[in-house]
Formats: C-alpha cells, structure tokens, sequence
C-alpha cells in the first residue's frame, strides 16, 4: 500500500522488516515475495542496481522453492505466476545506462524463464517418468516411448 501511495520509505523498511521475520522460519514464497517487492519499491526509488540485486535474490530463492516442488503439474502451475520476476531483471538489465553488453544475461534471463517447464518435463521423463504399459495399444506406447 505504501508502494502504491509513494511512501518508498516506509515500503521499504516494511518490506526490510518481513525479511527478517520469515528468516526465523521457513517461509520460501514469503521470502521470495518480499525480495520481489523490494525490487519495485527500488526500482520506484530510481535506484536500478538495488533493485537488480533483490529481484536477482526474489529468483535465486524462487528456483530453491522451484527445485523441490514435485510433479510437473505443480512445478508449471507454481512458476506461471512467478515469471514476472525473470521479467523484472531482463527490464532492468534493458535498462542499464552503464555501457556494458547486457545481452548475453539478458539472453540468459529469458532462457531461464521460458525453459523451466520443459526442463522439468525433460527431467521427468528421463528419470523414469510414465512408462508404457502392456495393456495399451502399440500406437500409445509409441507415444510414451
């Protein structure tokens, strides 16, 4: 709310706050949800580097949270509304006035956002995923294999 008034200030010692609460326990969307908000409330604040910074925290911690969900339902279902992060940095990488070459990260942010489901399906399958069963027509275990 403070965010959305102008009261960075505020917003920001709120959100400052709630990274130190839910570091009392394991709270992985929380954390990850303060980490993006503190991004926002950076990037409002006109300071593009802290901004990176916490929204490159808010993903670090989305692929920990990411990395032990199971089932590539669950895993796609979690991470469609968590890209807005992956779109958050490749802006601010866009963005950067400092003269470097942001295309190979901004190619890797990009990557990593689009890739994630398909990855895990990957994984999935290769590890011993669905299996054709015997009672199945030649043309379904086709597909399966």
């Amino acid at each position: 709310i403070e965010l959305n008034t102008g009261d960075t200030a505020r917003a920001l010692q709120h959100c400052r706050q709630a990274i130190v609460d839910t570091g009392t326990f394991e709270a992985g969307v929380l954390v990850y949800q303060a980490h993006f908000l503190e991004g926002e409330i950076h990037d409002a604040r006109g300071d593009r580097h802290l901004a990176y910074e916490s929204f490159r925290l808010a993903r670090e911690r989305l692929e920990t949270i990411r990395s032990v969900l199971w089932g590539d339902d669950l895993k796609i279902a979690f991470m469609k509304t968590k890209l807005a992060v992956y779109e958050r940095l490749v802006d601010l990488c866009l963005r950067s006035d400092d003269g470097a070459d942001v295309s190979p990260e901004v190619f890797e942010y990009v990557e990593q956002a689009k890739s994630r489901g398909l990855r895990d399906l990957f994984a999935d399958r290769t590890s011993g995923g669905s299996v054709a069963g015997a009672g199945q027509s030649d043309l379904v275990r086709q597909i399966k294999t």
